[in-house]
């Protein structure tokens, strides 16, 4: 899952960049790849355009403020140009991608760590083989559920691409949205946040999960029937404070990662959807 050797967080993806932004057309001098290219860096960083679907500028400028103010500053072109030259080591590219918890996936897996000169970044090592292996990189993206749930042309780009390369690569492109987990239920949160459905069609969002992971609002969305945000942050007070601390985004992540494996109590949803 390489183009050339190239990492594919690090390249402009001119294809779907012609798709996601159709302003790029008027603002290349030419319309071939080269054109495009160009425009990206010249027009399109400025613009807050993310090159590729595997990295996220606007989210990376809204996770790490250090960045978003060096940018502000004039001292670094955009978040992607950070990531390229300092985040790769250590930052995650998109919201959709943990690399502590694909970390743990790699350790139970291979039993070592990875190791940079022979495996590449943890994202690059994701993009090429571990999606393939159906390994994780995030707790709200299980592969076996997105293949299951998808449709055939979906499942086709699934097996070409890998199945996570195909979730992003048809985000906020007008196709009907792929579950990705059990643990979250697009249909129902549109539903039950149908300013979030508005969002989408103005795009601001490409899908429900993207609201859900970027909004900066995240103990105010319930991610299923199943779970109550804030009975869950009623019933545990150091998971409030773990919120306070940003040492998690919501109650949802603690009983993901922690809160399941500890056998604390959820609660369904107060909120009523259509």
């Amino acid at each position: 899952m390489q183009s050339d050797g190239v990492p594919l967080w690090s390249i402009v993806d001119t294809a779907w960049y012609r798709s996601f932004y159709p302003i790029v057309e008027s603002l290349a001098e030419t319309k071939d790849e080269d054109g495009l290219i160009a425009a990206y860096h010249q027009f399109g960083k400025q613009l807050g355009h993310s090159p590729n679907p595997y990295f996220h500028e606007t989210w990376y400028l809204q996770q790490y403020p250090d960045v978003r103010k060096s940018v502000l500053a004039g001292d670094i072109a955009s978040g992607f140009d950070h990531y390229c030259l300092h985040g790769r080591h250590e930052r995650a590219p998109h919201w959709l991608f943990s690399p502590s918890y694909y970390a743990k996936q790699i350790k139970a897996k291979y039993h070592r760590p990875l190791t940079p000169e022979t495996d590449g970044n943890d994202y690059e090592h994701f993009l090429r083989a571990g999606q393939f292996q159906g390994l994780s990189g995030h707790w709200l993206f299980d592969a076996t559920v997105v293949e299951a749930l998808c449709s055939y042309a979906f499942l086709c780009e699934a097996q070409q691409n890998g199945p996570y390369s195909a979730y992003l690569k048809q985000l906020g492109l007008s196709s009907p949205e792929a579950n990705t987990s059990l643990f979250f239920d697009p249909s129902w949160y549109l539903a039950a946040y149908p300013q979030v459905r508005r969002g989408i069609t103005e795009n601001l969002w490409g899908s429900a999960l993207e609201h859900y992971m970027t909004n900066d609002q995240p103990a105010d969305f319930d991610p299923s029937p199943r779970f109550s945000e804030q009975a869950y942050l009623q019933a545990y007070g150091d998971v409030r404070e773990g919120i306070q601390s940003a040492y998690i985004r919501n109650g949802y992540e603690h009983y993901c990662l922690y809160g399941k494996r500890e056998n604390r109590r959820f609660f369904p949803s107060a909120v009523n959807a259509p």
